[in-house]
């Protein structure tokens, strides 16, 4: 955090260093010398802000996990959800990635597949109800993706469970 803080203390005073270094008459080597503070300032910044864990990231991860929960039957977005907890889509991508080891689309991916894993197993729901269950407006679109993650179609799921039970 010290070092957060230096780096912060130092990106201000070069910030100032160049507003104040902003007049019209400047000569080249001044723009130069302009141009290299601020290309220097840009890349600290990149830095502190890439290294430096989001503060209270694991809150707002499980902010993003809640809501996503809450509102399957949409079509999410990083920024829809960024704008449901109150931070910017980056910020939410940086934080979700780094405290689950996945994105977050790749998680909202998961979660519809495992809800329509469960629909299909513990429901008769056709596919277009399944489909609008989870945020599909496209059955098509809700067949390609599950069979994207499952290997089969959700009939061809829900078959192979009857067989494996005994069923239908």
């Amino acid at each position: 955090m010290t070092a957060f803080v230096n780096d912060f203390a130092c990106l201000f005073s070069l910030q100032q260093a160049l507003e104040e270094a902003q007049y019209p008459d400047l000569n080249f080597n001044e723009k130069v010398n302009n141009r290299q503070l601020l290309s220097f300032w840009q890349r600290l910044a990149d830095r502190i802000f890439a290294s430096e864990e989001p503060p209270q990231s694991p809150n707002v991860v499980q902010k993003a996990k809640t809501y996503v929960a809450e509102n399957l039957k949409s079509e999410l977005s990083t920024q829809m959800v960024a704008e449901a907890v109150g931070v910017t889509a980056g910020y939410l991508s940086r934080a979700f990635s780094h405290h689950t080891g996945i994105t977050l689309i790749r998680y909202i991916s998961e979660q519809k597949n495992r809800r329509a894993q469960e629909l299909l197993t513990q429901t008769d729901a056709g596919v277009k109800e399944i489909a609008e269950e989870i945020g599909f407006s496209s059955p098509s679109y809700f067949i390609r993706f599950f069979r994207k993650y499952n290997g089969v179609t959700p009939k061809q799921y829900r078959d192979g469970l009857a067989k494996e039970t005994g069923g239908k």
